[in-house]
């Protein structure tokens, strides 16, 4: 589970399936990586959309993807 990425979403009120619109994907496949089901090792291109959707440096969501394993 990656509560950090659900944690990220509330703070700015998005829901899974606009995070998945900015990324790109569909709210099945974002709700996945957001429980930890897809995505063990994120793809670049979903950590810098995540990164650009958060507000937060790339290595900040590897910190936080590391510390929830």
């Amino acid at each position: 589970m990656r509560g950090y990425l659900k944690r990220e979403r509330k703070k700015l009120g998005l829901t899974q399936r606009e995070v998945a619109d900015k990324l790109g994907i569909s709210q099945n496949y974002y709700c996945d990586i957001e429980n930890g089901n897809r995505q063990n090792e994120m793809r670049s291109n979903i950590l810098t959309g995540l990164s650009k959707i958060f507000n937060l440096s790339v290595n900040e969501i590897i910190e936080m993807e590391n510390y929830e394993k």
